[in-house]
């Protein structure tokens, strides 16, 4: 007699307002987690941590925060929304391509600059659309300690240092993140220059006056002004 097939079973219904598809946990997943568990049992905490970590609640959460900081951005402003462009396959794209990188952005200053970012798009859409996917890239890229060397430069020149005869990129930063080693600070001002192209690069152990060491405001790239009005813009919106 032929054996009775086994129902399969179904998968689960996306809920209600769900942006990004259900995670369905299936048995091979937990099976391996189970085995690793106890064939290893010093993995067993670190494993059911980063399992329960695989969670749709939390990504949605983050996608939340970042679309309901979008539509404060939104209605705050005083520029016309191009309603044609949010309309358009170009922008859906660039939303989808935002909002996954969101939902796996841990850091919440970075996502409030993903919604910075959307906002600019929807306000402003002169950029191509794969320069857009291109600070998109950037963004995804930056450090929380990049941020800080950003942070740093962005400082008013302090009067007494700025008063000096002379000094160095390298002098201002370290006095201002007295807490991070002077390679570390070296490597990220590299990194920013070099590879992400936010920052004016050469300079940053040659010495100058003290005021043009200390004012590190104007060492923006083009490109980097952008990433600097996005910081500005969420950082607004964090204290509102």
């Amino acid at each position: 007699m032929a054996r009775k097939r086994e129902a399969a079973m179904p998968e689960p219904e996306p809920r209600k307002g769900d942006l990004l598809p259900a995670v369905d946990p299936t048995g091979d997943l937990l099976d391996a987690g189970a085995l690793f568990s106890s064939a290893i049992p010093v993995l067993g905490g670190a494993i059911s941590s980063v399992l329960s970590g695989w969670s749709q609640e939390r990504k949605w959460q983050r996608v939340r925060e970042v679309l309901e900081q979008l539509d404060r951005e939104l209605r705050n402003t005083k520029t016309s929304i191009r309603e044609d462009y949010v309309r358009s396959d170009e922008f859906e794209d660039l939303l989808d391509h935002t909002l996954r990188r969101v939902a796996t952005e841990r850091h919440e200053a970075k996502r409030r600059l993903y919604a910075a970012f959307l906002a600019g798009a929807i306000t402003s859409p002169g950029e191509p659309y794969h320069e857009q996917l291109r600070f998109l890239r950037t963004l995804e890229e930056l450090q929380p300690d990049h941020m800080r060397i950003i942070h740093a430069m962005l400082q008013e020149p302090s009067g007494e240092a700025a008063r000096g005869l002379s000094g160095t990129i390298s002098q201002s930063l370290q006095r201002r993140l007295s807490n991070m080693p002077q390679e570390r600070i070296a490597d990220l001002y590299g990194q920013l220059t070099d590879e992400l192209k936010l920052v004016v690069g050469g300079g940053f152990n040659t010495m100058m006056t003290a005021h043009g060491a200390e004012d590190l405001r104007n060492r923006f790239t083009r490109y980097g002004e952008r990433l600097v009005a996005y910081i500005r813009a969420a950082e607004k919106e964090g204290r509102t």
